[in-house]
């Protein structure tokens, strides 16, 4: 199936093609970082933090608002604890999950 999505069986491949998009990511941002006005560096405690400008709020419109009332009508309502154990159960995923964080112990 990671075939048919293009993806490599070899987890290293894919890790290492990651580790390279993130790292072109981070610099091109950090390049791009001198030039952006939405972005200043200050020292918090001693640390370089960022600070991003606030984006100015867009108005939303009643198409908008109606098209979320739809939606959330068209919604079943669940209880969000009760599909986390139906998922688990046609998954297995807690039990993966477990053994991944006794894996990292």
């Amino acid at each position: 199936m990671a075939q048919s999505f293009g993806h490599d069986l070899d987890p290293h491949a894919e890790l290492s093609a990651l580790i390279l998009d993130l790292d072109t990511a981070y610099r091109a941002v950090a390049e791009r970082l001198p030039d952006n006005a939405a972005v200043r560096i200050e020292v918090v405690d001693g640390r370089d933090r960022p600070v991003l400008t606030t984006l100015d709020r867009l108005d939303v419109p009643v198409s908008l608002t109606d098209l979320s009332t739809a939606i959330q009508q068209r919604l079943p309502r669940i209880d969000l604890p009760e599909l986390l154990l139906e998922v688990a159960g046609w998954t297995g995923f807690l039990t993966e999950w477990g053994a991944a964080c006794e894996f990292v112990k």
